[in-house]
């Protein structure tokens, strides 16, 4: 046809530094002239302010996946993820946990008025993303993959309500139906699968019987090692309930792919403060301790984290983990306790490569302008931002560069004096910035350091500088 609708997201940093509210974003379909290739119009999705309740929530659409067009093109459904970004002890008194933090959804829009029908979306309990939609040929009924929770829900198109779920495998990410409607197929990303469904009875009688016929291995060589493959198995999963309580919050509802979902969230509630969610890619090596407030020294940390944040049992055992000084962050060391949650650590560590940055217009080489920069960096900024990972996070250092405030926080419940230094090889993708998302943009970054004064053509060179910096550049000046 001569329409195409893409989903999209823009994230937002915090608007109001004083009473903590977060920046909103904008979530978003696209109606695009395909033809033309321009936009016809933009239709938002909205802030839900549901309650926060077990089976729904307050939030706002992120991690859109594909718009799903009925038949007959009066409707459309965006599964997505949806972030609580009003919750958390500093901005409503209300700590995070482990079912108001993110929900699955699947947001559903009108296509005859161009606007999303907020009373209809769905809000898919106990479940932490919806990755893809599908509709059948007749636009009865729709089936939406739920990617925490290895499922795919079953919904009544019409009557906008879930009637039942299939249990698939870990991680379904894709969703087709065949022509004549007798199959739903599903890629289990994380087993390398795909699932068939027979949908005769559902869709000749109505009956809400869907046995599963056949699944096929669609890997013949795995490209990954085996501790490494079951770490991102676990990464992405919340239906094992070691990592987490009614299938909510896996490591990938907040790091999609290893990247970061451009979100701030109150951590107070955990002895910290606002937190800029940080992407994990290209952080496997060079660094020193996780999170902006150096709290974790060891990827086996984060047991602590699917624990107390996402209520999981635990990958290790409670005797280990009580035993000594192992439950706080920073104390005994956690690694070769548990084969799974070394896999988990393994993953991360894989996670050693950054993108190029598509600002560079060369691989070789930075524009005029950004060559300018890297002389002001290499004399004002390479204190901090030093060596190949342009961070001096190494060392264990953490510097107070003007941004520390009372939202801010705490660092493991104790006092923070100062944020761990990011690195700037991905700064073009990660917006927004700094510990708390209160820079928009890189300037405003820039000029939040305080410890700094540049001109305005040396802030516009060093800006250029730093969004060209990505896997392309050696090290630090």
């Amino acid at each position: 046809g001569t329409t195409a609708y893409v989903a999209r997201f823009i994230s937002a940093p915090v608007v109001d530094e004083h009473t903590a509210a977060p920046g909103a974003g904008a979530a978003a379909v696209w109606q695009v002239n395909a033809v033309a290739m321009s936009l016809t119009r933009s239709i938002a999705l909205a802030q839900s302010e549901r309650p926060d309740a077990e089976n729904q929530g307050r939030g706002l659409p992120n991690y859109l996946g594909a718009v799903a067009l009925s038949p007959d093109g009066t409707q459309a459904f965006v599964p997505s993820k949806q972030d609580n970004i009003k919750r958390g002890a500093m901005r409503d008194g209300l700590a995070l946990n482990f079912q108001s933090a993110v929900r699955a959804i699947s947001s559903r829009i009108d296509l005859a008025s161009g606007a999303e029908d907020l009373a209809a979306r769905i809000d898919h309990d106990n479940a932490g993303l919806a990755s893809a939609a599908a509709f059948d040929p007749r636009g009865v009924w729709l089936f939406v993959a739920l990617e925490t929770s290895r499922e795919v829900a079953v919904i009544d198109a019409h009557g906008r309500r879930e009637v039942m779920r299939l249990n698939v495998g870990r991680a379904p990410q894709g969703l087709a139906v065949s022509g004549d409607g007798s199959t739903l197929f599903v890629s289990n990303v994380m087993e390398r699968t795909v699932s068939g469904f027979d949908l005769r009875a559902l869709r000749d009688s109505g009956q809400l019987h869907v046995p599963h016929w056949d699944t096929v291995v669609t890997v013949s060589t795995e490209l990954l090692s085996a501790q490494v493959l079951k770490g991102k198995q676990l990464f992405y999963d919340a239906r094992d309930t070691r990592l987490a309580r009614d299938r909510y919050l896996s490591c990938a509802a907040c790091h999609n792919e290893g990247g970061h979902d451009g979100r701030v969230w109150d951590l107070s509630h955990a002895g910290e403060g606002l937190r800029n969610t940080i992407s994990l890619r290209g952080r496997g090596v060079g660094h020193g301790r996780m999170h902006w407030s150096g709290n974790f020294d060891e990827a086996q940390d984060f047991e602590g984290q699917i624990r107390g944040l996402a209520q999981g049992n635990g990958l290790m055992s409670d005797l280990h983990f009580n035993a000594g000084t192992r439950s706080s962050p920073l104390g005994d060391a956690k690694a070769g306790l548990s084969a799974d949650l070394d896999a988990l650590a393994a993953y991360l560590a894989s996670l050693n490569q950054f993108a190029p940055s598509p600002a560079r217009p060369v691989e070789a080489n930075v524009s005029a302008q950004a060559a300018a920069g890297r002389a002001v960096f290499a004399a004002r900024c390479t204190a901090c931002h030093a060596g190949q990972a342009f961070t001096d996070s190494a060392s264990h250092a953490r510097h107070d560069i003007g941004t520390l405030k009372p939202t801010s926080g705490l660092r493991s419940g104790a006092a923070l004096t100062g944020i761990d230094t990011p690195t700037l090889r991905d700064a073009w993708a990660t917006a927004p910035y700094l510990h708390d998302g209160s820079a928009a943009t890189l300037e405003a970054a820039v000029l939040a350091h305080r410890n700094i004064t540049l001109t305005a053509a040396d802030l516009t060179a060093v800006v250029a500088y730093v969004r060209q910096l990505g896997s392309d550049e050696a090290r630090a000046p």
